[in-house]
């Protein structure tokens, strides 16, 4: 069988349903040499009309293979995607007081609830907010205590930064978060941009806390640092300690090594 073949006719932007119906039945049909139809020839990646640039092939990719992976020919070692919570009205508000005082109450509704079958349970959401992995904690009997330690600052939307509830029980995609920031003392910067299969245009935003995933449209997050437990490693000449962990270069050495050899040579000179 041979390979089938693909005109096509470009009759500009922006026509009504009428100025193309009036082209078809002007041309009478396909074959009609007045009509200039083109031959398509689809690249190796299947493209026919819009056809990709190939340049960006050349372009260094800004997230890893592999996280944490420092050998990786990217500008970043590891990437996140913004936190989703499922329970903003529990883990998130301008004020710590009642951010307490919300997480505690359905802490202890929760633990309650751990005495109920799944199907008996209340799911008044004046009480608790339900999600998929919080129910597992409750099919596990899994008792549950509030941590005040968890309150920090996230950046709930854009430039509008409120406290959150970050305990993984509670946030229902944590992510990579209690890597970038394990502690109020360790600090961090964070590249957020658009992520993938959203209809808005394409922006940046930079914050120093903890992203929520709609800060930037399904935001994926480049940070500056990421922070390992102390006991898990030991440190290296480029490898700043802070507390109980050990800070690490989220920009990865195949862009670093040129910066590095230089300080090292200043630092021998």
């Amino acid at each position: 069988m041979n390979k089938a073949e693909i005109f096509y006719k470009d009759i500009g932007d922006y026509l009504s349903r009428e100025e193309k119906l009036k082209i078809v039945k002007e041309s009478r049909s396909i074959l009609n040499p007045a009509l200039e139809m083109v031959q398509l020839k689809p690249n190796e990646h299947g493209d026919w009309i819009s056809m990709r640039n190939s340049m960006f092939d050349e372009f260094i990719p800004i997230e890893p293979v592999k996280k944490f992976d420092n050998k990786s020919q990217s500008f970043f070692t590891t990437y996140a995607i913004g936190v989703a919570t499922n329970r903003d009205a529990w883990v998130n508000n301008f004020s710590e007081k009642i951010i307490k005082k919300n997480m505690k109450k359905t802490i202890s509704f929760y633990n309650e609830q751990r005495k109920l079958n799944e199907n008996d349970i209340d799911t008044n959401p004046e009480k608790i907010s339900w999600t998929v992995n919080l129910k597992k904690d409750l099919e596990n009997n899994i008792l549950h205590k509030f941590i005040e330690k968890d309150i920090c600052i996230g950046l709930h939307r854009p430039f509008t930064k409120e406290w959150i509830y970050y305990n993984k029980s509670f946030i229902e995609r944590p992510g990579l978060w209690s890597q970038l920031f394990p502690s109020e003392n360790n600090k961090n910067y964070i590249i957020c941009v658009t992520g993938i299969g959203v209809i808005k245009d394409f922006s940046p935003l930079i914050t120093n806390a903890i992203p929520d995933l709609q800060v930037i449209a399904n935001g994926q997050c480049f940070p500056l640092y990421w922070y390992e437990k102390k006991e898990k490693t030991q440190g290296g000449l480029f490898e700043d300690s802070e507390d109980d962990y050990i800070r690490r270069d989220a920009i990865s050495d195949f862009e670093l090594a040129p910066i590095k050899y230089t300080m090292l040579s200043c630092y021998v000179a």
